[in-house]
């Protein structure tokens, strides 16, 4: 490979390029908002694209090829694409350029698992690739539009492809230590493809939230154009009208005395309140007649011993005991 002394990106090695773009993604993984990160990220995505053109240029992938032809010391070039789009996904690029960072990110994925489905390093059912096997070439495929998926299918995958992932970290990290206690070169190969299946179930995973803040930036995009109308947040709904609370009192006598503004003492009269609720409708379309309580009570023929004298006088004091002493009055213990 030729190095042009007008970029010095050309002047380090592929191999170089690629351990820096790996040490940044691993970083974002954990956290990607940090300034020092997202700074990173944008250094990461140039060399990674020129990393994808010379890897390009020197023709190192065919799809001619069977996983077993590729060098060892090749293998982890594939995962260039998946690593410029997460790279891409998680650059802050403002709310104008998000939804073009996303579909650009949203590119990079569907090549990276077309060339894992081309060297069967996957098995995965691409919703945007045709099954006709003459179709699968890469430049075809990125530009068939993508099939609708059933909601529960869907779901269904989402749960299977989370299990994988465990599974295969669970893999990976057993690998890597066996790699540490031997340098052999099956290990080393069989770490890149577990590796590669891994960023397989991340790049599915990722495109179903592209899919989801895509819809989210078009919906946007319609409100600020003015082709749909926003929806009334909580705070612009009008208020339902509140309905004031009053107590009822049994005479004018009563609300005088007892009316002190206590949330037990009587507000209004029976009159006043019977006023206040036919002024404001309650009583309208009512065909039952309004039954108070005791009125049915009173209204019963008495029986032969309310008839005696002694019951008559009975009640004439327990009465006037009512009307002196309102209910609730008679515990103020300790209230001041």
């Amino acid at each position: 490979m030729s190095a042009d002394s007008d970029n010095v990106w050309d002047e380090e090695k592929i191999d170089e390029k690629f351990r820096f773009s790996e040490r940044v993604i691993e970083e974002a993984e954990k956290d990607a908002s940090s300034a020092k990160t997202q700074e990173n990220l944008r250094t990461c995505v140039d060399k990674l694209q020129q990393l994808s053109k010379q890897i390009d240029q020197l023709a190192l992938f065919s799809t001619n090829d069977q996983i077993e032809e590729l060098p060892t010391n090749s293998l982890q070039y594939l995962l260039v694409p998946a690593y410029l789009a997460f790279a891409i996904e998680n650059i802050n690029s403002g709310i104008e350029k998000r939804a073009t960072y996303l579909k650009a990110a949203q590119l990079h994925y569907r090549a990276y698992l077309e060339r894992l489905l081309i060297y069967d390093i996957i098995a995965f059912k691409l919703p945007w690739v045709k099954t006709d096997e003459n179709d699968l070439d890469s430049e075809s495929t990125s530009s068939a539009p993508p099939r609708r998926e059933d909601p529960s299918m869907r779901r269904t995958g989402k749960v299977e492809r989370l299990k994988q992932e465990k599974a295969l970290e669970l893999n990976l990290a057993k690998l890597k230590a066996a790699r540490k206690r031997e340098e052999d070169e099956s290990t080393l190969r069989e770490i890149l493809i577990v590796q590669m299946r891994l960023w397989a179930i991340k790049t599915m995973k990722q495109l179903d939230l592209i899919d989801d803040e895509l819809k989210i930036l078009e919906h946007m995009e319609k409100i600020r154009s003015g082709e749909i109308q926003a929806e009334p947040t909580t705070a612009q709904k009008p208020a339902s009208k509140s309905l004031n609370t009053f107590i009822i009192a049994k005479s004018e006598a009563q609300k005088k005395v007892f009316g002190l503004g206590y949330p037990s003492i009587p507000t209004v009269t029976v009159d006043e309140w019977f006023d206040q609720m036919q002024k404001t409708g309650h009583f309208s379309g009512l065909n039952k007649p309004i039954t108070i309580k005791g009125q049915e009570d009173e209204e019963k023929p008495d029986s032969d011993e309310d008839d005696s004298e002694e019951a008559r006088q009975k009640k004439m004091r327990w009465d006037e005991f009512k009307d002196d002493n309102m209910r609730g009055t008679g515990n103020t213990y300790n209230k001041g």
